[in-house]
């Protein structure tokens, strides 16, 4: 076997009033305890401490309090192979009753040492608990446990659609053309947030007797499909967690030319059902008097009601209303609306196998989304058009023709919409904040066939290095500092949408990115960092995807690439993308209709220095990437930035 040489300890103790302590401090590890001291102060308010044991101790009564060095086997061994035996943890042995601590950040790194020669190896594994911001004391308790890093393991929590927290009631509403149905929370004043759900295109009237069987024209005896109440899933989740879900009866604009003038029709309605709540809202005789929060409202479109609901919050013109989040489901782009959502935070849901919207338009909205403070979009393998909504029976993947791979269950639609649908709403509406992580895949919903879903996703403050939309060609990136091309790496900035000047027919969306091939192996593009640039406790993201060749036939197996950071003393650490999950391969449909869409990638600044502690994260010089693969195939890149760690 081999051991344990060195470990390292990074302890933070929090900015807050009181958060300091002079009481003992220990880590327990591989079924052994060390006490973390050295000489001066430590744990002190708003200060980070770096500790040494083994190689290089830098603690107290190191004789004993110590790891067998090199050179000295007297004290007691821990074996780097069963190291995962024991709990890693941090204990507190406050001075007093009144001696308490706040602990925001810690990081273990221990470091495996071979037997023969008695040197150190690559191999290292790290503990963390970042963020906590937790109290040790008499009063609080006294041990903080660790967890395993890894640089990319979202894990399976909860579902974020199942909060029951009220009774909840249904009406029907009508005032003219304006008609739908609302479900709402029950046995409690609000006010609550409102969204609006609008219905995309569909036939008008079915068949008794073969529910299958649709038409835009009534034959005798068959009966009015009520196409809003599709969603009445998604809509009492809604009402249980408190928002009030109103679903727009869009039926009097079906069965209409395709085009601008029946977007502005749907706009209208969802406006008009605004408005008709605004009215109960102020009515003393409703039961929504005063139960509305109209600074919280959000949108939901399928399909044309996708595109309506992009253009609403350039329509309407109430004061006193304020359209937070939108959300739009496999929506057609007519150009009714400017295209760009601004103002709210914007989520769009593209089913890959959709044989309705096939051009998968909403990627044109994501891509030129402004984050407000937040867009994502979910590129969702083995779904169509039609399974998010109930009252819309047939499977629309099988209109494109046999190339077509077959589809989730209509179960499976809906735990998707409901679960990362209602995330975002929970985020945007009710301040829940720790649901973003399932938007980001720090997290992942629990029931939730979540392989099949591939995130994008942006903030507001992220630090854009380059995303390809300046016009000052591939040699500078986005912050005016050049870039730099090595070896066989093949790179040019293309429009990833459709028309002239793109890389290939494969884009359906609407920025410029970055295409790279490698013709041989290990091809390396720079991009330079402002002057001494700190990136500590946060990560680089970046979307990509396998560009879709054009040939009829995907090649075998994976490809992928390196992210590499290279800091001012010219040490360079590399992750290789199977290690943050993986580069998104394309959805195969036909030659014709096979698309290259990307998605994010997060690569934490701990995996490097999990990799190589020599690394400065404080003095980063340049990001770059390294097609490694050998295989020919060519790479998309967009929206390389660096962004703070989620807690």
């Amino acid at each position: 076997m081999s051991h344990i040489g060195r470990i390292t300890v990074t302890i933070s103790t929090g900015d807050l009033d009181g958060a300091s302590t002079n009481g003992r401090v220990y880590l327990g590890i591989g079924g052994r305890e060390f006490r973390i001291d050295k000489p001066g102060n430590q744990f002190q308010k708003g200060d980070t401490d770096f500790f040494t044991i083994g190689d290089g101790s830098n603690i107290e009564f190191s004789d004993f309090n110590n790891l067998p060095i090199i050179g000295d086997n007297n004290s007691p061994r821990i074996e780097f192979e069963t190291l995962s035996n024991y709990p890693v943890y941090i204990r507190f042995e406050p001075q007093d009753n009144e001696d308490n601590w706040n602990v925001e950040d810690v990081k273990v790194q221990v470091t495996q040492y071979n037997d023969d020669p008695l040197v150190a190896t690559s191999n290292k594994r790290m503990f963390i608990d970042l963020g906590s911001n937790i109290w040790l004391g008499k009063r609080s308790g006294l041990f903080l446990y660790l967890d395993r890093f890894e640089c990319f393991n979202p894990k399976i929590t909860y579902d974020p659609s199942k909060q029951d927290l009220f009774s909840i009631g249904y009406m029907e509403y009508s005032s003219g053309d304006i008609k739908g149905d609302v479900y709402y929370p029950l046995d409690n004043p609000g006010p609550f947030p409102i969204i609006v759900i609008a219905h995309g295109n569909h036939a008008i009237f079915y068949n008794p007797a073969n529910r299958n069987q649709e038409s835009c024209t009534r034959n005798p005896g068959w009966i009015e499909i009520p196409n809003h109440k599709g969603y009445d899933y998604f809509q009492k989740q809604l009402a249980r967690m408190g928002i009030i879900a109103v679903s727009v009866d869009c039926n009097s604009t079906n069965c209409k030319a395709y085009g601008i003038i029946n977007i502005e029709e749907r706009a209208d309605l969802i406006i008009g059902s605004i408005d008709h709540f605004r009215t109960l809202n102020a009515d003393v005789s409703s039961i929504f008097h005063n139960k509305i929060d109209f600074q919280s409202v959000g949108l939901i479109g399928h399909s044309r009601g996708g595109d309506a609901v992009v253009l609403v919050p350039e329509r309407i013109v109430f004061s006193n209303v304020n359209i937070k989040c939108v959300i739009s489901l496999a929506p057609t782009d007519t150009g009714a609306s400017s295209g760009q959502p601004n103002g709210y935070s914007f989520m769009t849901i593209l089913p890959a196998g959709d044989g309705d919207v096939s051009r998968n338009d909403g990627a044109k909205f994501y891509d030129k989304a402004i984050p407000s403070p937040f867009k994502c979009q979910l590129y969702v393998h083995y779904a169509n058009h039609n399974f998010f909504n109930r009252e819309w029976p047939n499977d629309d993947s099988l209109w494109g023709g046999s190339d077509n791979p077959s589809v989730m269950s209509r179960r499976d639609h809906e735990q998707i919409l409901s679960a990362y649908g209602v995330a975002f709403l929970r985020y945007n509406l009710l301040n829940h904040k720790e649901v973003i992580r399932f938007l980001c895949k720090y997290s992942i919903p629990l029931n939730v066939n979540h392989e099949n879903v591939h995130l994008s996703f942006q903030f507001d403050n992220s630090l854009i290095i380059d995303n390809h939309e300046d016009g000052n060609t591939i040699n500078i990136n986005s912050n005016n500092l050049p870039t730099t091309q090595l070896n066989s790496i093949l790179v040019d900035e293309y429009p990833f949408r459709q028309g002239g000047g793109s890389f290939n027919n494969s884009f359906f969306g609407n920025s410029t990115g970055m295409v790279a091939t490698d013709s041989g192996i290990n091809g390396i593009f720079s991009s330079q960092l402002p002057p001494n640039s700190n990136i500590e406790g946060k990560e680089i993201w970046i979307r990509t995807s396998e560009v879709y060749n054009m040939q009829g036939v995907l090649p075998t197996g994976e490809s992928g690439f390196q992210l590499g950071l290279e800091d001012n003393n010219n040490v360079k650490v590399w992750i290789d993308s199977d290690e943050v999950g993986t580069l998104l391969r394309p959805y195969y449909r036909g030659i014709s209709s096979t698309k290259t869409m990307l998605k994010t990638l997060r690569f934490s600044t701990l995996c490097f220095l999990n990799k190589n502690q020599e690394l400065q994260l404080n003095n980063i010089k340049s990001i770059l990437i390294r097609t490694n693969r050998g295989d020919n195939r060519s790479i998309a890149f967009d929206d390389l930035e660096i962004m703070e760690i989620l807690k």
